[in-house]
């Protein structure tokens, strides 16, 4: 089973070494400090011991080696475990130099992995796209040529559908509006939900979007699409119609009315140009 040093304990271990090297850091202070009374201590002593030599008195071997020597200098074997600390600490500083940069290699690993892995799922969706569209152009019925030669049949009445079902008088704000026809993907949101549809026509006024995830009559959503120039729109706007799929005709789309209540002058002029360079729709019923 692998080892796994997360950030956590990593910093962990980090705040460790530096503790110890604080402690001593500390203890290196307090001999330096300790070396400096001894110094002093023996400038004191001094005197009177070269008091006692001309007086005659012996001096032992040890106090004259211990006068002699330098309290600021370590001894040999201490400066020998001195240097090996040195070097044994510059050997674990250069390790977790290494550490830190397998780590690094690591994580760059990983994301490019998942690079590799969200542009396969792009181009997933982007064939699955096409193929939507292509079912939905085969879906399509191909109108039968008309005979000059025998009136033209009057189609059979069609059954009044309920009024939540049905785009209001004048389009989806009630005006007459010019629209055209939109196929791009909307994003819209509705109480912290996220949902993705298609749109079939835009006006000024608001746009019709494609969608299974029909909001109620009224509520508030925003959306967010792109325009096949280029401009990014997003708007907030209002549900004011809804229509389900039908069982009878397999191309009625579901999908529901959103009004703009909030669109920015630079979107409202691109959706302006968009429309006015398209063949216009009305809704006048």
């Amino acid at each position: 089973m692998a080892v796994r040093h997360g950030p956590d304990e990593l910093q962990v271990k980090e705040q460790q070494l530096e503790g110890w090297e604080e402690k001593l850091a500390q203890r290196a202070q307090a001999l330096a400090e300790s070396a400096r009374a001894l110094v002093q201590r023996r400038a004191a002593v001094a005197p009177l011991v070269n008091q006692l030599k001309a007086q005659g008195a012996v001096v032992a071997p040890q106090l004259q080696e211990l006068l002699g020597a330098d309290p600021l200098l370590a001894s040999p074997h201490i400066a020998a475990a001195v240097q090996q600390a040195e070097e044994a600490r510059r050997t674990a500083v250069e390790s977790r130099m290494r550490a830190a940069q397998a780590w690094e290699e690591d994580l760059a690993r990983q994301a490019n992995a998942l690079n590799a892995v969200m542009q396969g799922l792009a181009q997933a969706q982007q064939q699955l796209q096409a193929e939507l569209d292509q079912r939905a152009a085969r879906a399509r019925p191909v109108e039968p040529p008309v005979s000059l030669g025998a009136p033209k049949a009057k189609p059979p009445p069609q059954p009044p559908r309920a009024a939540a079902a049905a785009p209001p008088a004048g389009g989806v704000d009630g005006r007459v509006h010019n629209r055209a026809k939109l196929r791009v993907q909307v994003d819209f949101e509705s109480d912290h939900n996220f949902f993705t549809g298609f749109s079939a026509d835009i006006s000024e006024g608001g746009l019709f979007v494609a969608t299974v995830n029909i909001q109620p009559l009224g509520s508030p959503v925003e959306v967010a699409f792109a325009l096949p120039t280029g401009e990014q729109v997003v708007a907030r706007g209002v549900v004011r119609w809804i229509r389900e799929a039908s069982d009878r005709d397999t191309t009625v789309q579901a999908g529901m009315g959103i009004q703009f209540d909030t669109l920015s002058e630079d979107a409202r002029d691109a959706v302006h140009s968009f429309i006015h360079q398209r063949e216009p729709m009305f809704y006048t019923d």
